[in-house]
């Protein structure tokens, strides 16, 4: 009887199918455009704060060094894909609200889409303030309001009416830090001073050739520069 050779086939993890498939459509834009806008130099430090698989830390990379850059988040899959894909940047376990860095590490602190997932926003803004150099920069985005996107406004009321509010709630979660009044409330309670918010769109656009053009990630930016 002839042997049977066996073959295991390990399917990718989570992690690393949402870096594949939705990171390039959904964030993959504006990690270049925070990096040049938080005024991202060669030789800069800079702390990528919730970097998921790190597309933000990645592009600010590019132009300061994979030695300067650090990346914090609290999925250890998210962080292994980052590591997979990054292997010279500091990749790091650690909730926003406790940063494992002494005051004034950083030169630029960013953060990409995490804010409206911290256990504390207040918290961890207040910590991102803390590790930022004298003269440095913080620069936040998050996703404005669901208003601003009106096919996932859409697609909330549908799952609402298929399968309640708490469904709904969950896919608006990443909106959920959109307004101008709750952020400028959270900035003031962490002991920022004088930000600056401001609004940009961008675009869904997928392999499949599925676009959005409506899908309006208007981004609030707090590009806080800490006193000298």
């Amino acid at each position: 009887m002839p042997s049977l050779s066996t073959v295991e086939i390990n399917p990718p993890g989570p992690a690393l199918i949402y870096h594949q498939q939705f990171v390039p459509a959904l964030f993959g834009q504006w990690g270049p455009r925070l990096a040049k806008q938080a005024n991202v130099r060669s030789g800069s430090t800079m702390l990528d704060v919730g970097c998921g698989t790190g597309v933000l830390a990645s592009a600010a990379a590019d132009i300061a060094g994979d030695a300067y850059v650090t990346g914090v988040d609290i999925n250890p899959e998210m962080l292994e894909v980052a590591r997979q894909q990054r292997p010279t940047i500091d990749w790091r376990y650690a909730p926003a609200e406790n940063l494992p860095f002494t005051d004034a590490s950083f030169g630029t602190v960013l953060s990409q889409f995490a804010l409206m997932f911290f256990d504390s926003r207040t918290q961890g803004l207040a910590e991102m303030w803390r590790v930022l150099e004298p003269g440095g920069t913080l620069l936040v985005a998050v996703c404005d309001g669901v208003h601003r996107s009106p096919g996932y406004a859409v697609f909330a009321e549908v799952l609402n009416s298929l399968f309640g509010a708490e469904v709904a709630e969950s896919f608006r979660a990443p909106f959920s830090a959109g307004n101008v009044d709750h952020l400028r409330y959270v900035v003031a309670q962490a002991g920022i001073p004088n930000p600056r918010i401001e609004q940009q769109r961008g675009t869904v656009r997928f392999d499949t050739g599925w676009r959005h053009d409506c899908y309006r990630t208007r981004l609030h930016f707090y590009p806080g520069r800490h006193p000298g």
